[in-house]
């Protein structure tokens, strides 16, 4: 299992991942972030609430009035209270038509039926937890995403318009998403815990972790020996790293710090487990970018500093001494740094693995437009790339940007790489 240590050493060039042993180096993996990679072996009706604007509230706002039988419009939900949130939505009704904005300071949430209802049902990765270890709330919250129409992919003079973009982000193409849940955090290194302490070395039945509305989109039987065979080599997976790693085999101080060195089959594992799945590229870059808002960082276009994302090894220093302590808790950016609809550290802390096999020209494609577009690609074997997005602690600030892209081989785990679930409404 080939685990990598990223380290970003150059701006805005090709990158590849390289895996050096004693035998020498070969590379493994085209990584592509804005810098390129030094890698050193570590070991072996269904609307949304209104999505705030400058002035919209870190807190959610009210709920509005559900719609009527005969399905007249909910009404709008009132004002956030400070941030980057989105004000209330209209509770689920069985007539009513879609729910107005959360309030003027919010805009038109995407189209559907109803108001959005976060679902509270306990994860099986939070059980026996006091539900306020982050930041006062669940480290399982999930956090509803009404879908909708955007433009996926880097546009040339919208709002995410960026000079130095990469090939592989472009060109930009209409997408349309079912609406679905995103959970608001990184998973944890106790939220892992439990997957690992609950892991018997069975994988997971095929075809579970499906998208709903996506044909063939869930485990395939082929990836069940990729998985490791005990709950002991479950563990010895997740230390790709010595320094870096997040995983400890007793519970101590890294709790609520996001789990890294995680590759791509038991991430998705991970994600059925707790009763969930695998984001699509297109689901997180909807997330991250605020849907139609179409924006260049999840907050919106200011320039990315320490406030705002974890990034450039500067949480607990400088870039030039990167330390463990860069990697940081899960939402200590979130003041100023949470998305549209109130998601955590989608730019910087982890890049974040997602349901999607990567093709350098995919968005040139059809398959890439239309309605929940995924790639599953049929090439199952493990030496197929994945896409994980959302920069890293070790990023670099356009990293950050909602429409950046990156590919890491599915059996590879990094100290830059962790996940979140999406969940169905």
């Amino acid at each position: 299992m080939a685990a990598l240590r990223l380290q970003w050493i150059s701006n805005r060039v090709g990158l590849a991942v390289i895996s050096c042993g004693l035998c020498g180096c070969q590379l493994i993996a085209g990584l592509t972030q804005e810098r390129e990679l030094a890698t050193n072996m570590a070991g072996g009706g269904n609307a949304s609430s209104g999505a705030a604007g400058a002035s919209g509230g870190a807190t959610p706002g009210g709920n509005g009035n559900s719609g009527g039988n005969s399905g007249e419009m909910a009404d709008a939900g009132s004002a956030g209270d400070a941030l980057n949130t989105a004000g209330g939505a209209g509770p689920l009704h069985a007539g009513g038509a879609s729910a107005d904005a959360g309030s003027a300071a919010g805009d038109v949430g995407e189209g559907g039926s109803a108001g959005l209802v976060e679902d509270l049902t306990p994860r099986p990765s939070c059980e026996g937890d006091s539900l306020n270890e982050c930041n006062g709330e669940s480290c399982c919250r999930s956090l509803p995403v009404p879908g909708g129409p955007f433009g996926m992919g880097r546009s040339v003079d919208g709002a995410d318009a960026f000079a130095f973009g990469r090939d592989q982000e472009s060109p930009e193409h209409s997408v349309t998403l079912s609406r679905f849940a995103l959970d608001k955090y990184e998973v944890t290194v106790a939220r892992m815990r439990r997957f690992v302490e609950a892991y018997s070395g069975s994988p997971p039945s095929s075809g579970t972790g499906s998208h709903p509305e996506i044909a063939n989109s869930g485990w395939q039987s082929i990836w069940n020996t990729r998985l490791p065979e005990d709950r002991a080599a479950l563990a010895t997976r997740l230390k790709c790293n010595f320094t870096f790693q997040t995983w400890t085999d007793a519970a101590g101080s890294n709790e609520l710090l996001p789990i890294n060195c995680v590759d791509w089959f038991v991430a998705y594992a991970f994600c059925i487990w707790d009763h969930a799945r695998l984001p699509s590229e297109a689901e997180w870059e909807f997330a991250a970018t605020g849907g139609a808002e179409n924006r260049l960082y999840p907050w919106g276009s200011v320039v990315p500093t320490a406030a705002y994302a974890v990034f450039e090894c500067s949480a607990g220093g400088g870039a030039a001494d990167c330390l463990s302590n860069d990697i940081r808790p899960v939402g200590s950016r979130q003041m100023l740094g949470n998305g549209r609809w109130g998601h955590a550290d989608l730019a910087g802390s982890m890049l974040e693995h997602t349901r999607d096999a990567f093709f350098t020209d995919y968005y040139k494609q059809g398959p890439a437009s239309g309605t929940n577009a995924v790639n599953l690609d049929t090439n199952l074997d493990a030496a197929g790339q994945s896409v994980v997005r959302g920069g890293s602690y070790l990023g670099d600030a356009p990293s950050l940007r909602a429409a950046a892209r990156n590919n890491i081989y599915r059996s590879t785990t990094a100290d830059g790489v962790g996940l979140r679930c999406a969940r169905d409404p």
